[in-house]
């Protein structure tokens, strides 16, 4: 009873109202982004870092309900989480410091979802996250790295393959391989239609 408890509070009270926050600034960065059609469009609407700067109360309410829920309802024992909801809600604390811009704390949650969910699909949406905080900073070895094992992974998650290789794609652009950018960009476009075709 117990368990059942801290999972559902966890997920409902915690997770549910988190993700919401972190939507709702993903929306309104996305909302207040400008095409330049003059240079190559941008893959992902994640603003810079003045205009993250607009969703940081949001995202920091985010990080807050997570945090507490961490807090009050991780069931960690002997160095195994017993409650499901526990890495989801790390992963919230860590989009949320990816959209705020601030990359070291959003690199330190995944990393830390990696080494401590080595079996759970949420490590693989952390390596997901990792490799965007690499593209964004320039960083692309370390961003190839993780897609080279991502392809090598046939256990990675079906949800994630379209904005996997949405993320590949704006790895190609800064890489100037435009064809492999289209190759890209023509699978994701593909995944997210066959997903939408199911969920009808």
């Amino acid at each position: 009873m117990a368990r059942a408890y801290h999972q559902l509070t966890a997920r409902d009270n915690g997770y549910f109202n988190a993700n919401i926050k972190v939507n709702e600034g993903a929306e309104r960065l996305a909302e207040a982004h400008q095409d330049k059609y003059d240079r190559i469009l941008s893959v992902f609407k994640y603003g810079d870092v003045e205009k993250a700067k607009s969703i940081a109360g949001t995202m920091d309410e985010a990080i807050k309900k997570s945090s507490v829920v961490i807090d009050r309802h991780s069931m960690l024992i002997m160095g195994v989480e017993h409650n499901k909801w526990i890495d989801d809600n790390y992963l919230i604390i860590g989009k949320a410091n990816f959209f705020k811009k601030d990359y070291f704390q959003a690199m330190e949650t995944f990393q830390y979802v990696v080494h401590q969910y080595k079996d759970k699909p949420s490590r693989y949406e952390a390596l997901l996250w990792m490799m965007k905080i690499y593209i964004d900073q320039g960083n692309l070895d370390d961003a190839e790295n993780i897609m080279d094992f991502v392809n090598s992974e046939s256990k990675f998650p079906k949800k994630l393959r379209s904005e996997f290789a949405a993320a590949s794609a704006s790895f190609y652009i800064q890489k100037k391989n435009y064809p492999k950018a289209i190759e890209s960009l023509t699978k994701a476009v593909n995944l997210i239609k066959r997903k939408r075709a199911e969920k009808t």
